[in-house]
């Protein structure tokens, strides 16, 4: 997790180099660019392990904000819009079950946008080429407002064998199949615990060589105290 990004911002320093003394600013901004975005990703992937330490030491805080449906959406746009450039994928949108952009959640905004964006980064990660969908659901659950967020994707899917340790830190799936994907780490177990704090929890379906559906789940009012302990 932290290696691939890492290597990546020296290759390109060093491709840059030799670019600028060619006088190749066209490809040394597009240099600039990937080392920009390896970046970033080493600095979510830390963000992921701080928070990690942060949970299992339980000092983990849960606020409640008031927000709609739209502000999160707008939260995660920029992240979502460049894992999908980088990977060229398509995206697809779609509210189901009365859900709309007004919808007012009480949860933890900073919390739920985490979640959020990991399961559509990893979707854009290890899916090339393809299609990502977020699907938002409104329903019930004894008696009061749930929220349903499904995060689909056509990439290269989790083998059987690989779920049961899906959400363990520091884990990465078989090598020979995700390793050029870059692995997912330690954000699906930070993902899960931020979850389950909210009230809800984190689930996935995967047909290996088809894809994945990642699915939140989690109330419209998070609870007063984080609802279970990591």
């Amino acid at each position: 997790e932290l290696r691939t990004p890492l290597n990546a911002v020296l290759g390109y320093t060093e491709l840059l180099e030799d670019q600028l003394e060619r006088g190749d600013t066209t490809s040394a901004l597009a240099d600039l660019d990937s080392i920009r975005r390896s970046a970033n990703r080493l600095l979510r992937t830390l963000a992921s392990i701080l928070e990690l330490a942060r949970i299992e030491a339980g000092g983990a805080a849960l606020q409640r904000d008031a927000i709609t449906l739209e502000r999160l959406l707008e939260r995660i746009a920029t992240s979502v819009i460049e894992s999908l450039a980088e990977h060229n994928n398509r995206f697809e949108y779609e509210a189901v079950g009365g859900a709309a952009l007004d919808d007012v959640l009480e949860t933890d905004l900073e919390k739920l946008e985490y979640c959020l964006v990991s399961l559509l980064d990893n979707a854009c990660r290890f899916n090339r080429g393809g299609l990502v969908r977020l699907v938002v659901d409104r329903c019930e659950r004894r008696g009061a407002p749930w929220l349903r967020l499904e995060v689909h994707d056509t990439g290269i899917g989790i083998a059987p064998e690989d779920a049961p340790r899906l959400f363990e830190s520091f884990t990465q799936l078989d090598d020979s199949s995700t390793r050029a994907y870059e692995g997912s780490g330690v954000s699906l177990s930070v993902t899960r615990a931020f979850c389950r704090m909210l009230g809800g929890d984190v689930s996935f379906t995967s047909e290996p060589g088809e894809g994945s559906i990642f699915v939140i789940e989690l109330p419209a009012r998070a609870p007063e105290r984080d609802a279970t302990s990591p």
